[in-house]
Order: C-alpha cells, then sequence, then structure tokens
C-alpha cells in the first residue's frame, strides 16, 4: 500500500490531497461532513493486486459515486502485484498502533525522516484541547515564576493526557475552552472534479479537453455575477439562469463523467436526451453588451456568429494580467496567514485566513 510513497514530494502531496478533501466536504462546527471520500482507481483489494496508497491513485469523489463503484477497476492508476508482496511487511488487527508505525518507519526509511524533518506534525485536536485546559488552569493560579509555570503545565498535561477525549470534551465545556469550531461550506462536485482532473493532468495524465472545457466554462460561469461575462445559454444548469432545480443537472452530469475519466471509465456524451455539444448555444440577442472570455465562447461565436449583439474579446495580454492579479491576491492571503500563524499558533483562525491555512497544511480540523 505504500510502495508509492518514494520520496518526500509523495508524501507532501498525499497529506496535500487529504487537506483538499477536508476543505471539500467543509465543517459544522468543527467536525468534518461526509460528502466526499477519497476513492481508489486501482482497488485496495484484487484477486491480482492492491492499489497503492499515493496521490497518483486517489481520486477526491462523492461518497455515492465512491460507494457505488466498490471495487470495479477499469485501467490507470498504481498498483502493487500481490506476488511482488513480502510477508515480512503484513499487517493484522494483531498489530497494535506502535508496530504498525515501527514497519512504516522502516519500510519507508529515509524518506519518513527527510519529510519528518520539514514538516513538524501539527497537534491533534486532542492534543490542541490538553493544552488549552492546561494554560486555563495555570491561569487561574496566578503564577509568575516561569520555572514553576512551566512545571506546573507539564504535570497538567501528564494528568490529562489519561482522560478520554469525551472526559476532555465536557471539562472544557464547563470551563467555556474550544478547540477548532469552524463551519464552513464545502465545495460543489463541479469544483472538486475540476480540481481533480487539473491535478492528474500535472501528473501527465490525458484528461478530455472538450469535458474539461465544459466543466471549466459552467463552474467560471457559476461563479461570476457579472452579465457580460460567460453569455451562452446553457441547457439543464443549475447555474445563474438555469432551467433545472432539484433534478441532475448538466453540472452534475459532467462532473460524473470528469470523475469517471480519471477513473478510465466509459464517459457518456449524452445528457438528458441530447449530445453534451449541443447543450451550449450563443444567445439570438443581447441587451448589453458581453465580452467573449472563454475558449468555449470564441469557438461558437466564431462559428455562429452574434449578430444581434455587441461583443469584445478580451486579449491574451489582458487574460494574462487577470490570472496575475488572482495569483498575487493568493499570494497576500498566504503570507497573511502565515504571520497570523507564527503570532497564535493552534488558536482558532478568523474566518478570512481559514482557506489559506488549510491549503497550507497549517491548520487541521481533526
Amino acid at each position: 500500500m505504500l510502495s508509492g510513497l518514494t520520496s518526500v514530494e509523495e508524501i507532501e502531496r498525499l497529506q496535500s490531497l487529504r487537506s483538499s478533501c477536508t476543505l471539500a466536504n467543509g465543517f459544522d462546527n468543527g467536525k468534518i461532513r461526509k460528502d466526499y471520500e477519497l476513492s481508489h482507481i486501482a482497488p485496495v483489494s484484487s484477486k491480482g493486486a492492491m492499489g497503492l496508497l499515493c496521490a497518483k491513485n486517489l481520486v477526491i469523489t462523492t461518497r455515492t459515486y465512491n460507494r457505488q463503484r466498490g471495487k470495479s477497476y477499469s485501467g490507470g492508476g498504481a498498483f502493487i502485484l500481490r506476488s511482488d508482496l513480502l510477508a515480512k511487511w503484513q499487517i493484522n488487527e494483531k498489530h497494535s498502533d506502535a508496530q504498525v508505525y515501527a514497519k512504516i518507519e522502516k519500510f519507508l526509511g529515509s524518506v519518513l525522516d527527510d519529510y519528518l524533518a520539514l514538516h513538524a506534525p501539527n497537534y491533534t485536536v486532542r492534543m490542541q484541547l490538553i493544552n488549552r485546559l492546561a494554560k486555563k488552569e495555570i491561569e487561574s493560579r496566578n503564577l509568575t515564576n516561569k520555572q514553576e509555570i512551566e512545571r506546573q503545565t507539564a504535570a497538567i498535561k501528564n494528568i490529562l493526557q489519561y482522560f478520554t477525549t469525551p472526559e476532555l470534551e465536557e471539562k472544557a465545556s464547563k470551563l467555556d475552552v474550544t478547540v477548532f469550531g469552524m463551519s464552513k461550506d464545502g465545495w460543489s462536485e463541479l469544483t472538486v472534479a475540476l480540481k481533480e482532473s487539473h491535478r492528474f493532468a500535472e501528473y501527465g495524465k490525458f484528461v478530455n479537453p472538450t469535458l474539461l472545457m465544459y466543466g471549466d466554462y459552467l463552474d467560471l460561469r457559476k461563479a461570476n455575477s457579472n452579465p457580460r461575462n460567460y453569455f451562452l445559454q446553457v441547457f439543464g444548469s443549475r447555474g445563474r439562469y438555469g432551467t433545472v432545480l432539484d433534478q441532475l443537472s448538466i453540472e452534475d452530469h459532467i462532473s460524473e463523467q470528469l470523475t469517471k475519466e480519471l477513473h478510465c471509465e466509459k464517459i457518456d456524451w449524452i445528457y438528458d436526451g441530447r449530445p453534451l455539444a449541443d447543450c451550449f448555444t450563443v444567445p439570438e440577442q443581447t441587451v448589453r453588451e458581453v465580452e467573449v472570455t472563454h475558449r468555449l465562447e470564441e469557438y461558437l461565436v466564431g462559428k455562429y456568429g452574434l449578430p444581434d449583439a455587441i461583443y469584445k474579446v478580451l486579449s491574451p495580454e489582458q487574460q494574462l494580467i487577470e490570472q496575475r492579479i488572482l495569483e498575487q491576491q493568493r499570494l497576500k492571503e498566504e503570507q497573511k496567514a502565515r504571520e497570523w500563524y507564527e503570532e497564535h499558533g493552534d488558536i482558532d483562525p478568523p474566518l478570512d485566513l481559514q482557506d489559506a491555512l488549510i491549503r497550507m497544511g497549517l491548520c487541521f480540523p481533526f
């Protein structure tokens, strides 16, 4: 299972994927929702092989899709043949956590050492709770001597280690001590499918460019409130000017097809009885000037024209400027989040910095 973790980079990718899955689910009062799971492309257990625990074999999918797919396999991913497995690395339910970790440490060797040297382990929620309870108790004692504060803090933490997590939570509730309690919306299925498709494209996997174009257009259209942008008429959309509400939307359909593509499954190019290509059309007329900003619009306007509307095309230079602005905003957000983290540590982060902190692996709601 761990044969795919051959470098520090591979472990970092796995950790980043775990964080992305957490962000995709969102949180209710610090508890992760269960809308999305990590799906193995090559299944964990099959007759001749075992799928590996690495980023190139894992895809963030909806819980429903992952459960329905089960152990089916259509190709791709990363796996090891059962004939290549060595008995000395096998584990079972009789092995303790310490024994399992010892095997992992020995199996990964210097790769794990190098990773830990670069990435200090984050506190678990339990350790955060113990730290805050100890701090609360020390504050109530009004101590002034630094050495005495350190000695008593260590003693309190040692005692709290023997409490169960529910007991710690009950104690925290009575003392008004809180640990990560963020509530945050998760990502849409389309956003998840697109992010995963682009991630695999970076690994060198071919992802159908037409599907990506449709998905990218729908995702941008949903997020943009300017009526001058993303002006195509879209059949079956749940986004702006959408035509469906509760039933399967074209966004849902394309999300599923992108997910199938990553699992090497057959793509369904028909949505609600019509080809996907026929679901995107140029409006007969517009009431205002529109901007052709997307390659799908460029293609359709170039093919059919837009005779009763005024439109303009953003130059490649203008599009590059917009991309640079977004990148600069992201870097500023991460710099601000890092400065806050260095000053405040594991205290509950402000809402505007939570995404950046989780994205950078500095904060985990679990």
